[in-house]
């Protein structure tokens, strides 16, 4: 009954640590003010992250057995056990980043706003997190030659130390979208921007892994004043990495109101007729009018004075995105939110 009860809580554990992510995953989508991502494309992404971690673990597994690496560490000096656990750890974020390439050649049309590219993105690390949770339970109960092999393989590395660290991939999502958009728009300022975010994510997930070095060399019976200071660097780089995602979504929000913000602007410049209703399209500047808080009476104060249907306020977002993706056709797209704002 004992083996029993073990078992479950060892597959509850992975299940939870999924689960508190995605209703993470599930907020940032709330966010999205254009068209919030489908759960389909979501789970694909979660499959994507779960065969990388599957891939990249079983080809370093193979590639260590091959080599013997366990026996070449045994006879070394600490510093290959650091390097071996830094290698892997870049591994394991490339192998993420491939999957996330991927993503975007699949399903290049999804990919329209920085949301996206957070959510997508993150949603592979969410899956390679899985994956590494359940099989560093799983091997630790199993009696399979074949697995056993692997986890022995893979003792001297990244993999089984800890989490990968997902809120990094939003964050390089995010650096990601700021590269394109800054040179798209030629925003050089973004582009700083996103190589000190996609910078600072890796360099917090080298922090993270080179932490495990130190544990890893440690007798788990002695337990001292520098080794917890480790373990407290690594719930920095935790911290650290969850601050990195938060303010990847605050900028998105704000992003997404630029963009829409800039295209009223442009709207009510062109509109022939000034009118009080065409004038209170200004609302949109407020980010929180799209996220269809009426649904929610604790906070339906903060959609004010509305005169505009709610369909006609996704139409006209949706434009905005539009004319900022496709410049050349402005004129199409303020004329249609004319149209729209004049019949409202």
């Amino acid at each position: 009954t004992n083996n029993k009860i073990m078992n479950q809580i060892g597959i509850l554990i992975p299940i939870l640590s999924t689960l508190s992510a995605f209703i993470l995953i599930s907020c940032i989508r709330f966010l999205d003010v254009f068209e919030r991502e489908p759960f389909k494309l979501i789970f694909i992404n979660f499959l994507f992250g779960i065969l990388s971690y599957l891939i990249s673990a079983i080809s370093v597994s193979l590639i260590f057995g091959i080599i013997d690496i366990n026996k070449f560490v045994l006879s070394s000096s600490n510093r290959y056990v650091f390097l071996i656990v830094l290698v892997t750890a870049l591994i394991m974020l490339i192998s993420q980043l491939i999957f996330s390439s991927l993503s975007l050649l699949f399903f290049r049309k999804d990919f329209d706003t920085m949301p996206d590219y957070i959510i997508y993105f993150s949603t592979i690390g969410i899956g390679f997190n899985f994956s590494e949770v359940f099989f560093y339970n799983f091997l630790n109960k199993t009696n399979n030659q074949l697995f056993l092999q692997i986890s022995d393989n893979l003792y001297f590395s990244s993999f089984f130390n800890g989490t990968t660290l997902p809120f990094l991939m939003g964050a390089i999502g995010a650096g990601y979208y700021l590269s394109l958009i800054s040179k798209k728009e030629n925003f050089n300022s973004l582009s700083k921007v996103s190589i000190l975010t996609v910078g600072l994510a890796i360099f917090t997930q080298i922090i993270f892994y080179s932490m495990n070095f130190f544990i890893m060399i440690s007798s788990p019976h002695t337990p001292s004043d520098f080794l917890n200071v480790i373990k407290e660097i690594k719930i920095f780089a935790q911290s650290f990495s969850i601050m990195l995602l938060i303010l990847s979504v605050g900028f998105a929000v704000i992003f997404d109101s630029y963009i829409i913000s800039n295209f009223l602007e442009k709207v009510v410049s062109s509109s022939q007729n000034k009118s009080s209703k065409t004038l209170n399209a200004s609302n949109f500047i407020n980010p929180f009018l799209y996220l269809s808080l009426s649904k929610l009476k604790y906070f339906s104060a903060l959609k004010g004075k509305q005169e505009i249907s709610e369909k006609n306020l996704k139409t006209i977002a949706k434009l905005a995105l539009k004319n900022f993706n496709d410049p050349k056709n402005s004129f199409l797209y303020i004329s249609e939110a004319n149209e729209i704002l004049s019949n409202s």
